[in-house]
């Protein structure tokens, strides 16, 4: 057995796929594959059929060859079903002597007692089964299992598609299906001077792109007239639209590898499908003009897909006009809508997917039309050094073909069409900023007040990109990794293997010297992932968020757990667990965390065996029970932008009630002290992040008030340390004495303008 050629070989699973003709085709090379590197005489493949809950044989080598498409198994039935019930590898070295052996006649599986079986998934969600079968005496080892999951984890992105792709050949109707006609948009005028919100800096120049995919899809519709093509053509533009999407997938890989996770995959498989550019070609073949086939087949599943009651297959919609937009611009020569290099998009939403396509095309800037940006989009921007306004203009969602747009992210504001001088002034300021950065003192060894107090200055880290930002600058560690990420921007649940790869590699740029900390999942609230329909609810902020959702799905939550423990072996980690609520949460999730590693121990699987462990605190019921927690968590992180939230019922994301959302609100600066004080009593530390930790306007109160440590992004760190540097401690504590003192905003207000 070679696992290590083999694990190559299934790490280049969706570049193998395309020299496939068909997901069956493609399906039966992995069996061949796995089964030549295993020793295996039997490979096999089966898919989780939703619609009946059977698994059903997709691709084999050993057995009949009459099986595939014939052999189903409820879920639960037989060795594979209960493999995916119990979403548990199964092996015995007898199979036809295990209570729940299943043998299907003429097959000829009897000859092969030697059994192993995995369960493909995509957390907490059945895909299928791996499995390998040998003729006795040769058992599978505990070595082969541990292969085996490896690829299973590998291929389950790739055979998510495929079964996509299945449910996409269900689309096809010889009648088609049409889309709604587009709206026409509002009448009025644009002015030239926008004043919005900037969330993520800087300043980009271009032409304005709508990014409305339905729309865009739209102008290609009935009634319009096209030149004639022939199929040859189709096959060009077919071929062209690959390597472009190739090209932008490496080019994301290269950028982003922890987040990227193969997002073109799905528009990659579609290419290559029958039923989708597969009758394309046959309906020119046929004579129908290359643009209608294109479209026709077009309409059938972008409409099959916007039917669907699953959001995540409704959100297929949108991929499936992104494609078919491509291949149109690439058959029209005077096309160029998939042209966004160098572009200012402006769109109503955008996932942060989109956010990724988006940074591989490399365009200028994003407007977003106001409530249409969530804090963890905000985030991501900034990560990828995007700049981004927030305005109140749904208008802008009609700008003109050839509209140019400057936009002024540190600001907020946007100017449309921009005259000469405007745009030179402004390419002059950003190479004077440039400069200006290029000269900027370079930061101490040691971050402290004036008088000497020591204080800890923490690194935010959202992508692993952040941390080639980082390599140059001072800090104690990471105060805040952001694992929802990976999570957020992928069509389905990262693996377990997924995610040990990213951590291993954050913990390996940033240094085992240095101590990081694992936020788990945080989602819920503005951040939603949209292959998880259970998360669309009415009051989200209030609902199944962040630690509530690992708890409610523990497999899932152990998976992460047990990645950062692998991942964090001979390294100074600790685990942060968000949004807890009562030392019950606590406990219970500490709990995962020892059976996690204890998991791991009786594996003899090296790990981290005694993580910090430490409370994100964000809600107010915690102030009450501070005592009690402290015996608990070993340290403590205020997330200062859900705190002021739930402490002053105000929705962050809704603009308005903006003016309501404070952060210098006594209750919030009272509530932040009280949190000091009760772990100050057990030598607890406590870091503030969020935006209030990297607000010069606030750092006397923060360490007047006793607070120690603080949690940036890479970019605030030096500004936070040479602001740091101008406090003398002692005067800080008689200005937090004052703020803490008033019962008023306006009145904190009045000291901190002092």
């Amino acid at each position: 057995m070679d696992p290590i050629r083999l694990l190559c070989d299934i790490s280049e699973m969706n570049w193998i796929f395309s020299g496939s003709d068909t997901i069956d085709a493609f399906l039966t090379r992995v069996v061949n594959m796995v089964a030549h590197h295993m020793e295996a005489e039997v490979c096999s493949i089966y898919m989780y059929d939703a619609a009946t809950g059977d698994l059903v044989l997709r691709a084999n080598v050993g057995l009949a060859d009459d099986a595939v498409g014939k052999v189903r198994l409820a879920r639960g039935e037989g060795l594979t079903g209960l493999s995916v019930k119990e979403m548990r590898p199964i092996s015995t070295p007898h199979a036809s002597r295990h209570p729940n052996y299943r043998f299907f006649e003429g097959t000829d599986e009897e000859k092969y007692d030697a059994f192993l079986a995995v369960p493909i998934a995509r957390g907490i969600f059945p895909i299928g089964a791996l499995t390998i079968q040998r003729g006795a005496p040769q058992p599978f080892r505990d070595e082969d299992r541990a292969v085996m999951q490896a690829i299973s984890s590998q291929l389950a992105n790739i055979i998510e598609n495929a079964r996509l792709l299945q449910l996409m050949g269900a689309a096809v109707s010889p009648e088609g299906r049409s889309l709604p006609e587009a709206k026409p948009g509002a009448d009025g005028t644009i002015p030239p001077i926008i004043k919005g919100r900037g969330v993520s800096g800087g300043t980009g120049y271009g032409e304005v792109l709508v990014l409305d995919k339905a729309r865009s899809f739209d102008r290609y519709g009935a009634g319009r007239q096209y030149p004639l093509f022939t199929s040859g053509d189709l096959s060009a533009a077919i071929g062209a639209t690959e390597s472009q999407l190739r090209t932008l997938q490496q080019r994301v890989e290269r950028k982003l590898s922890d987040a990227a996770s193969l997002i073109f995959s799905a528009h990659l498989l579609m290419l290559k499908d029958n039923n989708f550019t597969g009758r394309m070609q046959q309906l020119a073949i046929n004579g129908v003009n290359p643009p209608e086939a294109v479209m026709t087949v077009g309409r059938e599943y972008a409409g099959f897909f916007a039917e669907q009651g699953n959001p995540y297959l409704r959100e297929k919609a949108d991929d499936v006009r992104d494609l078919v937009i491509r291949i149109m611009a690439n058959l029209l020569p005077e096309e160029a809508s998939h042209e966004y290099r160098g572009k200012i998009v402006a769109a109503a939403d955008l996932y942060p997917s989109d956010v990724l396509m988006l940074s591989a095309e490399e365009i200028a800037g994003i407007v977003l039309i106001a409530g249409g940006a969530a804090s963890h989009l905000s985030i991501l921007v900034r990560s990828l050094r995007i700049p981004l306004i927030i305005a109140n203009l749904p208008l802008l969602l009609c700008c003109e073909e050839g509209t140019a747009a400057l936009l002024d992210a540190d600001n907020g504001t946007i100017f449309i069409n921009p005259s000469p001088p405007i745009v030179e002034q402004f390419e002059k300021s950003a190479r004077d900023r440039e400069a200006v950065a290029g000269r900027s003192a370079p930061m101490t060894p040691r971050t402290a007040t004036k008088d000497g107090l020591r204080i800890a200055l923490y690194s935010n880290i959202n992508l692993l990109s952040d941390t080639v930002t980082l390599k140059p600058l001072v800090h104690d560690g990471i105060g805040l990794y952001r694992t929802e990420f990976p999570f957020l921007v992928r069509s389905t649940f990262p693996t377990e293997e997924e995610q040990f790869a990213i951590y291993a590699k954050l913990i390996d740029s940033v240094g085992r010297e240095k101590e990081i900390t694992f936020r788990t999942l945080d989602i819920g609230g503005d951040k939603v992932l949209p292959y998880y329909g259970d998360l669309h609810e009415k009051n989200p902020f209030l609902g199944i968020r962040s630690i509530r959702f690992s708890l409610q799905n523990r497999a899932l939550f152990k998976e992460q757990i047990r990645a950062i423990l692998r991942a964090g072996s001979g390294a100074r980690i600790r685990i942060l667990f968000p949004m807890i609520s009562s030392k019950e949460e606590l406990l219970e999730s500490r709990l995962v965390v020892t059976e996690c590693a204890a998991e791991l121990a009786g594996k003899g699987i090296s790990h981290n065996e005694q993580p910090k462990i430490g409370v994100m605190i964000e809600i107010p019921s915690v102030l009450e029970i501070m005592d009690d927690l402290v015996e608990f968590a070993d340290f403590f992180s205020i997330g200062t932008n859900d705190f002021i939230q739930y402490m002053l019922a105000v929705d962050r994301t809704n603009e308005k009630v903006a003016d309501l959302y404070c952060a210098h609100h006594p209750a919030v600066l009272r509530g932040i002290r009280r949190i000091v004080i009760a772990a100050a009593g057990e030598r607890r530390e406590v870091s503030v992040c969020g935006e209030m930790a990297h607000s010069p306007r606030y750092l006397p109160f923060l360490l007047g008030a006793g607070i120690r440590a603080l949690s940036v992004d890479p970019q605030f760190l030096p500004l936070m340390q040479a602001e740091i540097a101008k406090i003398d401690s002692s005067e800080a504590r008689i200005i937090a004495g004052k703020m803490l003192a008033a019962g008023t905003r306006e009145e904190v207000e009045r000291i901190m303008d002092k």
